[in-house]
């Protein structure tokens, strides 16, 4: 397999991971919205519900944690890819944009710029 083709494995890989993330919080945020508004509707105290109620901020919690891990594991991965003479596009929010080869210095330039 080309690093081309494995490149754009790994960038579809990681955008649908992103993806993933940003669809959990949005569940999630949903999820702790009809937790709230449900007990306003019901008029029910402030204590009920609490303990659910943390534990859903808790899963708010984990997965903003998961979200900086992807940021991080993108910036990575660019990394990689740059230093491999890849590196992947996008192309406005599509999840599968064009990886284009880049040309890579010659061996001395990046020993020199190192």
């Amino acid at each position: 397999m080309t690093h081309y083709a494995t490149g754009l494995r790994i960038a579809r890989a990681l955008h649908g991971a992103e993806h993933a993330v940003d669809d959990a919080l949005l569940k999630t945020a949903a999820l702790i919205t009809e937790m709230v508004q449900g007990r306003k509707t019901a008029q029910l105290a402030a204590e009920v519900g609490q303990p659910e109620f943390d534990h859903a901020m808790e899963m708010m919690t984990g997965l903003a944690q998961a979200r900086r891990a992807v940021v991080a594991n993108h910036k990575g991965l660019s990394a990689v890819a740059e230093a491999q003479g890849i590196a992947w596009r996008r192309e406005g929010t599509r999840m599968d944009g064009p990886l284009e080869q880049k040309e890579r210095p010659p061996l001395g330039l990046v020993v020199a710029a190192a």
